[in-house]
């Protein structure tokens, strides 16, 4: 979030009728101890000492994803700003940082000055929502970041309503949604501490499921992971330029995609569509600057590190990184617009505020009270019968067939991760490592694809570019489809390999 949007959030509470007046910021001085090897942080436990104006509090929390949030189980007064841990009257509590630390000794990681404002929002129908402002700096080994956050906590009132004052409060400006408190930000911090950039792109994670687990739990847990890794990665656009950034997040937009397929039954149709629609929208828009991206560093640079002698590589470079440069301001402003803030806060809301009664109607969508594991084994099934309709006579696939089932290898590749925790690893593996092969294929296909169209959208903006320009072009292009081509001649083998891997969800 940036310093102008928490700044704005009081005067629009106010000017909303939220609230009367705007509360007063109060300093706030916070350090965070753990051991060297950051044994609390890998634990869970976050032990920390706070200011507040002349008083000193230690407090000590847990992380429990029952709870999405930071739970404090200890808080006491302490004389000076040094750990006591004899002041924690949970033994148990106590036991366990002691058990964890194994005898290391508890260092400052970060230290926080802050200002703090903190007050009641009343919406409509009875609604009470507390918000609390934070802004200042975060200081760890050496380094120093800005810390702006607001953490919106609903205390009477629908769960709906919080969300629509959130709207209303930040229209734009590109925040960086989660689902915790603040104190859900101790790994980032923790990360700084280590002298790690916070501001990193973010792969997807694997999601815990009991195989125990109904739909609707299932389908909460992987949407939460596929909110994540969006939300991180746009902030990963908006603060750097790492091209592995548009990657994830076009990634995240996509397996959110497969998701909410899977899971269509657990939700309004009406909501499903619509989130679905946006997120191809916004993949759509990242796209086109993770397209420029990877021609540029997967393509025509070790192309032209093939070819040093030939004279057009440079411009061609140059012309790309700047069409790479205007690409990444265009989606910054992009994401910053309400259209994207939005979606970001619907599908928080759609995961966390759902009516489990409702629901689609379709007699062909699993109840949502069915277990997962068969909930997986029926969308794998109908996922992997699309993906042998789409490769019938692959020898015969014309560009498009094959590019249609290259998407559809991704689709239930996706699906695969989401469920693999369902099924034992040594079923999942060769399908999985044989699924990677073929893909490995239709990747050289999309390469090819994917240049032909990024360098003959640049052509008609050069038209007075030297002719070596055009020839170092043309050799990238000519390269790519030679590589496509030999490749393309393994697929009727990884395809084969692919049919005698025996699906793992029967």
């Amino acid at each position: 979030m940036s310093e102008p949007a928490t700044r704005a959030a009081w005067r629009r509470a106010r000017s909303l009728g939220y609230c009367e007046h705007v509360p007063r910021a109060r300093a706030l001085t916070r350090i965070c101890f753990d051991t060297p090897a950051q044994a609390l942080a890998h634990a869970g436990i976050v032990l920390r000492l706070e200011k507040q104006g002349k008083q000193w509090v230690q407090s000590v929390a847990r992380r429990r994803p029952e709870y999405e949030r930071t739970r404090i189980d200890s808080s006491i007064p302490v004389p000076e700003p040094s750990v006591a841990l004899e002041h924690i009257v949970d033994e148990m509590l106590r036991d366990d940082i002691v058990r964890e630390t194994r005898g290391q000794p508890l260092e400052p990681q970060y230290e926080a000055q802050l200002k703090r404002a903190t007050g009641t929002l009343h919406a409509d129908d009875g609604v009470t929502i507390e918000m609390t402002v934070e802004t200042g700096r975060i200081a760890a080994n050496g380094h120093a970041v800005p810390w702006h956050q607001a953490e919106l906590e609903l205390i009477e009132g629908e769960p709906v309503t919080l969300f629509r004052v959130a709207k209303a409060l930040f229209p734009t400006d590109g925040l960086d949604l989660s689902r915790y408190s603040g104190d859900g930000t101790e790994p980032m911090l923790a990360a700084l501490a280590a002298g790690e950039t916070p501001t990193v792109p973010r792969k997807a994670e694997p999601v815990e499921l009991p195989a125990s687990a109904d739909v609707d739990s299932a389908a909460r847990r992987i949407l939460r992971e596929c909110q994540q890794q969006i939300a991180r990665n746009i902030v990963v656009i908006q603060e750097t330029t790492d091209i592995e950034g548009p990657h994830q997040l076009r990634i995240g937009l996509r397996r959110l995609r497969s998701a909410l397929s899977v899971f269509k039954s657990a939700f309004p149709d009406a909501e499903i569509r619509r989130l679905r629609a946006e997120a191809q929208w916004l993949g759509a828009e990242v796209g086109r600057l993770r397209d420029l991206d990877a021609v540029m560093a997967d393509v025509v640079c070790p192309e032209a590190e093939q070819f040093p002698d030939e004279p057009g590589f440079p411009d061609l470079i140059g012309s790309l990184e700047a069409a790479a440069a205007a690409g990444r301001t265009q989606l910054r402003k992009t994401l910053r617009t309400e259209r994207v803030q939005a979606f970001g806060l619907d599908l928080i809301q759609l995961v966390e505020t759902r009516d489990p009664t409702v629901g689609t109607d379709s007699d062909a969508s699993p109840p949502a009270e069915m277990a997962i594991r068969r909930c997986a084994n029926r969308a794998l099934r109908k996922r992997w019968q699309k993906v042998l309709a789409r490769g019938e006579e692959i020898e015969a696939l014309t560009l498009e067939q094959r590019h249609a089932l290259r998407k559809e290898l991704k689709k239930i590749r996706y699906m695969v991760e989401f469920f693999e925790p369902l099924y034992p690893h040594g079923r999942v593996a060769p399908f999985l490592k044989r699924l990677k092969k073929l893909q490995t294929v239709f990747g050289a296909l999309n390469d090819a694809r994917v240049t032909q169209r990024v360098l003959d959208q640049r052509r008609p903006q050069a038209a007075d570019e030297p002719a070596a320009v055009e020839r170092a072009a043309g050799c990238v292009i000519g390269a790519t489809r030679t590589r496509a081509m030999f490749d393309w001649r393994k697929a009727r083998k990884h395809w084969a390999r692919l049919g005698r891997a025996k699906p793992f969800w029967r």
